[in-house]
């Protein structure tokens, strides 16, 4: 499969703010408020696309109603078959409903489609970005990971967004976790709310805080449960204990502003007597902002919140798993 990468454009309409690919032909109409943005080269008999559409809403909604308000204008619907569950994703710093669906009215080559749904100040947007069923995958970069970290949903924004500290730090701590995985994982929604409600935890500094973040910790989950289907721990605070098998500054990552955060590669403490790499589990711990620069080997407990797994390749030429959590609280010597 051939990953779609493309340099991005901002371009602003009446209300919002997007980046689309420079290479692609985009139109803006400030006074509809809209953007529609198409590839110049087909992918077979269709130009994979992005739009965003507009509409003073008659009444106060929420994004579902909007969504389901949405649905029963919508012709045709009878031929959209849904190809994941509706989910709640973060847009602008703010809750939105994601719709992916495959239009299988046309024979010849289905469509798939991603719609995400927004209410700001009485305003609905919708955001569609489609292509064919064959080429969605490879366009996965342009939809949510494109390059630069920048995804093409996670760059709209309303100008009358006003973001609050909690939300300001949910948001940075997202783009901590694009650059940490080249824009493969973002933050849950259920994750977001929590860092947004109790940012003063991430991480936490003092007694105080370092007390709740305990307080708050949800009951042991093996770590098979994680690895199973993570979605249901999504902002949860849990709690493991390991050993730190990197040295303090070998995974440091610095933003844009020259600001650093810790990264540690912790192997699970009953897991660490096992000889095949493959078997082995590592979470991956970000501490926004912190150089406490804990030492190779350093044991103990830390508090975080899972975000998503991925892999990497071992020095056996096979790949390990790997947990990536963002950390509240180490307590390791």
């Amino acid at each position: 499969m051939e990953v779609k990468k493309f340099e991005l454009v901002e371009y602003e309409a009446g209300t919002f703010h997007i980046s689309l690919p420079d290479i692609w032909d985009t139109q803006v109409d400030v006074k509809l408020d809209t953007v529609s943005s198409s590839q110049t080269v087909l992918d077979g008999h269709f130009a994979t696309n992005v739009t965003v559409s507009t509409e003073q809403l008659s009444k106060e909604m929420t994004y579902e109603q909007y969504f389901n308000d949405h649905l029963i204008r919508t012709p045709n619907v009878r031929y959209f078959k849904q190809v994941s569950p509706t989910s709640v994703v973060i847009v602008n710093g703010v809750e939105a409903l994601e719709y992916v669906y495959i239009n299988v009215l046309n024979k010849e080559y289905p469509l798939l489609t991603k719609k995400v749904f927004y209410v700001e100040d009485n305003i609905g947007y919708i955001i569609k970005c489609e292509t064919t069923a064959e080429d969605y995958d490879s366009y996965q970069n342009v939809f949510n990971h494109i390059v630069k970290f920048n995804p093409i949903v996670d760059s709209f924004r309303v100008n009358s967004t006003v973001h609050d500290e909690g939300q300001e730090i949910a948001m940075y701590i997202n783009k901590l976790i694009n650059i940490e995985t080249n824009g493969a994982l973002n933050l849950p929604a259920s994750s977001f709310k929590l860092i947004s409600e109790h940012h003063q935890l991430f991480p936490a500094k003092t007694e105080q805080d370092i007390q709740a973040v305990k307080d708050a910790t949800s009951d042991p989950v093996d770590i098979e449960l994680l690895g199973k289907d993570i979605t249901p721990y999504s902002g949860k605070i849990l709690s493991y204990t390991g050993f730190i098998v990197t040295d303090s500054d070998e995974l440091q990552m610095k933003d844009e502003d020259g600001i650093f955060s810790d990264v540690y590669m912790i192997l699970d403490e009953k897991e660490a007597e096992a000889e095949d790499e493959e078997e082995k589990t590592f979470y991956k711990v970000i501490i926004p902002k912190t150089t406490k620069g804990l030492t190779y080997m350093a044991h103990g407990r830390f508090w975080a919140i899972p975000i998503g797994w991925a892999r990497f390749k071992n020095e056996m030429g096979g790949y390990t798993n790997q947990l990536l959590c963002i950390g509240l609280h180490l307590d390791m010597r």
